[in-house]
């Protein structure tokens, strides 16, 4: 297994612990360490939400 993924996958033990736990703060960071970006792109539909990749 290479680092990378080591460490991506003790980041999603770590968010799942917390989550199973009910954790607040510790979980949110859990969560924001294995995101990059969001990238919201406006709907065709003026009616519909955005969407997101």
């Amino acid at each position: 297994m290479s680092n990378l993924t080591y460490i991506y996958a003790k980041r999603v033990a770590e968010l799942r612990r917390g989550v199973d736990a009910g954790e607040g703060p510790d979980v949110l960071e859990a969560g924001r360490s294995l995101i990059d970006k969001v990238i919201v792109t406006p709907s065709d539909d003026p009616d519909d939400p955005p969407g997101s990749n």
